[in-house]
């Protein structure tokens, strides 16, 4: 019994998933991915006779040292699966004086033009080094200050951005990506902000649509299939336990019709002495304890039980008035011979010619 519960509960289960699932997949991707970097050479003084390049070894540099300050860009195109891609690439610097959080003024300055490039599968676009002029900007700094007598709050902020367009041949996938580098001038300081390590990825998906599966033990099933096992294994195990209920009924030994009664009711019996009855009363005897049982709930009364010892049958009785009503129920317990047999299905069947009057 337990094991049909079990079944049922996983029929059930199964029948909540759903057989099929849409799933997204991604059908094509297209990346950029760009790697900036730094240097400077100091300028040759005490602290540096013999000046070597310093490369992404701080985020902040004095001005006042530097000679040259570089930094380096590599841009990288990858497709997946491989496939043609074309576009643009150009790399600009530019110089925004920054107050709160907008800009005051900006200049653009051009480090590499604009190229056309192509490739398939993963090509690099971009992967130069760009000599910052760090003298040209603060000589620009100090005119605009000069002529506008304003300082920004926040210091100036110069970008660099490689601006890389690209688009996948025969696909409708298009990569835009700006990313920038930046470093802040002030007070004598150079100090980086950005990450060195950018990338973007754009994709195209399509819907796929595949099986539900069930969680089983270890392992997974399919739900359509988890559904006809379960439901056979549920249904074999509904008609097993009903064909021993049935044999249970068979073979269960048999009990007396007033046992029978006495059992079920009785929380509503009263057992009482014979003697104790008004024998002056009118007697009317019931076809069946159902009719004196519903007697006794339309009249909200008891129902009193006799037992007569002679005929070993037990007399149920309920008053009314002058009246009592009676049902004898025989106590003795009929053999198997005597139980009538099921009628079979044929038998149970009316018969189509009726009957007639």
């Amino acid at each position: 019994m337990l094991i049909t519960v079990l079944f049922l509960f996983l029929t059930v289960n199964t029948l909540s998933k759903p057989a099929q699932v849409e799933k997204e997949i991604i059908t094509q991707t297209l990346e950029q991915k760009v790697a900036f970097s730094h240097a400077i050479i100091p300028q040759k003084s005490i602290l540096y006779p013999e000046p070597e390049p310093f490369s992404n070894e701080s985020k902040k540099y004095y001005i006042s040292i530097i000679d040259v300050f570089t930094v380096g860009v590599k841009a990288d195109i990858v497709s997946n699966p491989e496939l043609p891609v074309e576009g643009t690439a150009t790399v600009v610097l530019k110089l925004r004086a920054r107050d709160e959080i907008v800009d005051l003024w900006a200049r653009d300055y051009i480090l590499s033009p604009e190229a056309k490039f192509n490739g398939t599968g993963t090509f690099s676009v971009i992967e130069d080094s760009f000599t910052i002029p760090l003298p040209t900007l603060q000589e620009f700094i100090k005119q605009v200050e000069e002529e506008t007598k304003l300082r920004p709050r926040n210091g100036y902020t110069v970008d660099i951005t490689p601006v890389i367009k690209a688009k996948a041949q025969n696909k409708e996938l298009t990569n835009d990506f700006k990313p920038c580098f930046s470093f802040t001038l002030a007070q004598n300081q150079i100090v980086s902000s950005s990450e060195l390590q950018q990338k973007n990825i754009v994709s195209l998906t399509d819907t796929e649509v595949i099986p539900g599966y069930v969680n089983i033990l270890a392992g997974q099933v399919p739900v359509t299939y988890a559904r006809y096992i379960f439901g056979g294994l549920t249904l074999l195990g509904l008609g097993t336990t009903l064909g021993l209920f049935r044999c249970y009924q068979r073979n269960k030994l048999p009990v007396s019709e007033a046992e029978a009664i006495n059992s079920r009711y009785r929380g509503r019996i009263i057992t009482a002495q014979n003697s104790l009855l008004n024998h002056n009363l009118s007697v009317i005897h019931l076809q069946s304890f159902k009719e004196l049982l519903k007697l006794a709930d339309e009249s909200d009364k008891s129902i009193i039980s006799i037992y007569e010892d002679g005929n070993n049958t037990y007399r149920y009785s309920v008053p009314d008035g002058r009246t009592l009503y009676c049902y004898l129920a025989s106590n003795e317990v009929p053999d198997h011979k005597d139980v009538p047999p099921r009628p079979s299905m044929k038998e149970r069947v009316r018969s189509e010619a009726g009957t007639t009057l």
